[in-house]
């Protein structure tokens, strides 16, 4: 039998085009959480009589709906699917932040942030496996290093936003006149409506994800229009060839990533002493990632990756989320243009630093790799 075409080798071969449009559709909907997430900090100082529970209280309903939005995302996003959990997440979001606009009381507000963070946090991991499991590999690390960083464009237009909305100019004279915390609240729920748009219509679904549950036919499908392959039938052919002896029963594999990368020993027979039988429905889990034996250098990056975004984004939310109501105790200070200029000062440091450090520890990882095997 003639070594099929893995999924991994067709999504190589894709135009780069195609990797490009949805490493924007994903920057879209990161930006549209950005804003979400940051905004309470923004015009928290437009609630008169809040006493110190109730601020805290508007500040942390995002969080703690985004807390238990990534929890359900680890459930829901492995059987559904990444496009319809970001479709629906997304739109929960939209819905929330949307709400937001007429609420009468802080504790509505708190209510209709807690609704958008979850939308928030049950969509954040889709978006990054999406991106990992569709991006062609030379593309790969610089268009997750280009999501990484449009977090910090989205905090800038936030800052911006609220600065033309809410703040006063250099002279001290408001910008727009009769603008309310509302009209923000409104404008920032835009982004979020627009990538449910976007996405139904041109956000693809993973043909490995699909590939791993069993779906051949779907897989085929998206993998043709990833690939601008036409001949269904062909890449079907392929792809079973891989994952089925001549028998008709699963081939075997030592892991599941040489079933969608490719394995020289791809459909042929093997001993079951040699090899551990993976069906195309076995989907690895978070859980099982840190059991398998067969993952120990996956398992020590998660750690190490885990660790670092905590600290990131443990100073990023304490930081930037309550400096607009620090600045506020200032006297003779334009709040929201102190914020707009450390906004700024963020995303330059993301531009200049960020993807070049990030694209290099990527090539080293990789070749690293490349070295053991």
């Amino acid at each position: 039998m003639n070594q099929a075409l893995s999924v991994a080798k067709y999504l190589d071969e894709a135009p780069w085009k195609y990797g490009a449009m949805v490493c924007g559709l994903l920057c879209i909907c990161i930006c549209a959480d950005a804003m979400e997430v940051m905004l309470p900090g923004y015009i928290i100082m437009s609630f008169e009589n809040t006493h110190g529970f109730e601020r805290g209280m508007i500040m942390a309903s995002s969080v703690i709906g985004a807390t238990f939005g990534s929890l359900l995302n680890a459930w829901y996003c492995d059987r559904t699917g990444r496009k319809p959990t970001i479709i629906l997440t997304m739109a929960i979001t939209f819905i929330g932040g949307f709400a937001s606009t007429f609420a009468r009381h802080s504790y509505d507000f708190a209510i209709y942030r807690l609704i958008c963070g979850l939308g928030v946090g049950a969509s954040g991991p889709s978006f990054w496996a999406l991106g990992s499991e569709i991006f062609r590999g030379k593309d790969r690390g610089l268009y997750l290093s280009i999501m990484a960083s449009v977090y910090s464009v989205a905090v800038a237009a936030l800052a911006g936003t609220a600065w033309v909305i809410l703040g006063n100019n250099l002279d001290g004279n408001r910008i727009y006149i009769g603008g309310t915390w509302r009209h923000l609240v409104f404008v920032s729920a835009i982004p979020s409506g627009l990538a449910v748009i976007l996405c139904s219509y041109f956000l693809p679904e993973s043909p490995r994800l699909l590939v791993e549950q069993g779906r051949i036919k779907q897989a085929v499908v998206w993998i043709s229009k990833i690939s601008g392959d036409k001949d269904i039938y062909a890449i079907e052919v392929s792809i079973k060839a891989g994952m089925y002896n001549s028998d008709g029963s699963p081939a075997s594999f030592s892991t599941n990533e040489e079933m969608l990368c490719g394995s020289p020993e791809a459909g042929a027979n093997k001993s079951e002493e040699s090899s551990v039988v993976v069906p195309p429905s076995n989907h690895v889990t978070i859980c099982g990632l840190w059991n398998l034996k067969n993952y120990p250098k996956y398992r020590t990056l998660l750690v190490t990756m885990c660790s670092i975004w905590f600290c990131y984004m443990y100073a990023a939310f304490g930081i930037v989320n309550w400096i607009p109501f620090i600045f506020s105790g200032f006297a003779y200070t334009n709040t929201y243009f102190a914020m707009l200029l450390v906004t700024l000062c963020m995303l330059l440091g993301d531009t200049v630093i960020l993807i070049p450090i990030a694209s290099l520890l990527c090539s080293l990882f990789l070749f690293s790799n490349s070295l053991k095997s």
